[in-house]
């Protein structure tokens, strides 16, 4: 719609150029003035711009039936939005690129041509979301939060704290991606703020969803489940090899790997869980997993593609443990694990979440580009072409400017023809105080130590009752043998008293 919009725009300026044209050569006819000799002069000036425009002509048709009408509205609302010309890239600011924009330039030119084709009643949005939300306001939170989380309290079972019964009513993620499907918020202005979704409901089937613009992150409900906990606190005791939580930068639940017990928290003792390998592998590796998760680019890598309708990729900072091709594309990536790599630090007796590091990566996935260049020969000529001469004046309505920018070379070459290029990262972290430290100390571990004291003179006390047992079995056994021997002996004496007297 668009595309043909600008190509009938170009098309009009140009018949608005030969229409001035004639009307020139009529008035240079009928101009009593002149003398005969200067109507020639400047009626084959005249021809000679028809010539010029001819040959613009031609050269913007060849250009259009090669390059197509999108092609060239993409790359002229590169010339006119984009602040770094015509080219894939853009400069932002670190709040803007983490948090989303309004009003984005290339969009709100988009705007402006609907505006122009009297489709203002088209949906259409110029903001750009980012990696992550701020709510502004707590009517902005509500309005875009997505509706409650709901967590179980553990008590009735201390070790089900913190799991996550429902999620914005979901136990299936479901992820909004085309807003101009739900219902608006009557708090929803364009340029304001944020446009949001219909928040989701419990009773809505696939089709309901879809219908409202919500699409799944994965391709099976296991790859969409929403299990385990937020990560902020779990169950207790935590003695197991694995925790589970839900992960909502990425839409994924995931298992965490216990790694070791650290004691550099104020001296208290912490398990370590960390993400497992297999989740950062690709199908090529692990195809009975990864397929799931669309994992068929490189190894570590967490494909968003589905959820964002961009090639939005995720990954470790630097690409810690991912296939070295991916570190080797970019100049300037070294990753440590000691910065770049993700962790949780529980305290095992009370499942608290005492030191955490959740750092994650957001890039794009950026394919070779190049837009179509219009000849340079049509370019310098609509400059002829719109340029005065001393006795012609036409006016081009900043053609000149669009097919000058349709001229420049646009083609960008990357390594292997693709790169994935990191547009952020953060570091998100806590780490329990000190006095949390000293509660637990106090509170647990002199607990546990009353509980070993009592535990020693319980089996104290126990070793000496069971000596006594033992010692009154003993003096028993003894006496009933003492017993036994002087009956013996006496009934001996019976029986030779007896043989004497006979």
């Amino acid at each position: 719609m668009l595309d043909y919009y600008v190509e009938s725009q170009i098309d009009a300026k140009l018949t608005a150029i030969e229409a001035q044209i004639n009307a020139q050569e009529d008035a240079i006819r009928n101009d009593p003035t002149l003398t005969p000799v200067q109507k020639q002069q400047q009626i084959a000036q005249l021809e000679a711009l028809k010539a010029v425009l001819n040959q613009v002509q031609l050269g913007i048709n060849e250009y259009l039936e090669s390059a197509g009408a999108g092609q060239s509205l993409l790359k002229i609302l590169l010339c006119g939005g984009n602040n770094m010309g015509v080219s894939p890239y853009w400069k932002t600011t670190p709040i803007d690129a983490y948090f989303g924009w309004l009003n984005d330039p290339i969009l709100v030119e988009v705007q402006m041509l609907l505006n122009q084709m009297n489709k203002s009643d088209v949906y259409w949005s110029t903001s750009v979301p980012g990696v992550a939300v701020n709510y502004t306001s707590v009517d902005d939170a509500i309005r875009r939060g997505g509706g409650e989380v709901v967590q179980k309290t553990g008590k009735k079972d201390t070790k089900e704290v913190g799991k996550i019964v429902t999620y914005h009513n979901q136990t299936i993620q479901w992820v909004c991606l085309d807003t101009s499907k739900s219902q608006q918020s009557p708090e929803y202005q364009q340029g304001v703020n944020f446009p949001a979704c219909q928040n989701y409901q419990a009773d809505w089937t696939p089709e309901q969803a879809l219908a409202k613009g919500y699409v799944q992150a994965f391709a099976t409900d296991y790859a969409n489940r929403i299990e385990g906990t937020d990560g902020n606190m779990f169950g207790s005791p935590i003695l197991g090899d694995q925790v589970q939580i839900y992960v909502s930068d990425i839409y994924r639940t995931v298992f965490l790997n216990y790694e070791k017990d650290t004691t550099d928290w104020h001296g208290v003792t912490l398990r370590r869980y960390g993400l497992q390998k297999k989740d950062l592998q690709n199908y090529t590796t692990n195809p009975s997993e990864a397929g799931q998760y669309y994992s068929f680019g490189p190894s570590g890598l967490e494909n968003l593609t589905a959820a964002t309708g961009t090639t939005l990729f995720a990954s470790k900072p630097h690409f810690l443990d991912a296939d070295t091709i991916l570190s080797a594309s970019i100049v300037g990536l070294s990753p440590k694990r000691d910065i770049h790599d993700t962790y949780l630090d529980i305290e095992p007796n009370t499942g608290a979440l005492s030191r955490a590091h959740k750092r994650l990566q957001v890039l794009y996935q950026l394919d070779d580009v190049k837009l179509p260049e219009l000849s340079p020969a049509t370019a310098n000529a609509i400059f002829t072409l719109c340029n005065s001469t001393e006795n012609v004046t036409i006016s081009c309505d900043n053609l000149d400017l669009t097919l000058k920018c349709l001229a420049i070379p646009s083609n960008w070459k990357f390594y292997n023809q693709r790169v994935y290029l990191p547009y952020a990262w953060c570091d998100e972290w806590t780490v329990g105080r000190h006095s949390d430290a000293k509660s637990i100390k106090h509170g647990i571990y002199e607990t546990d130590e009353f509980a070993n004291y009592i535990r020693l003179w319980s089996y104290i006390i126990a070793g000496v009752i069971a000596a006594i047992v033992v010692g009154m079995y003993a003096g028993r056994f003894i006496f009933q043998n003492e017993r036994t021997f002087e009956e013996d002996e006496e009934a001996g004496r019976a029986r030779s008293t007896q043989s004497h007297q006979i």
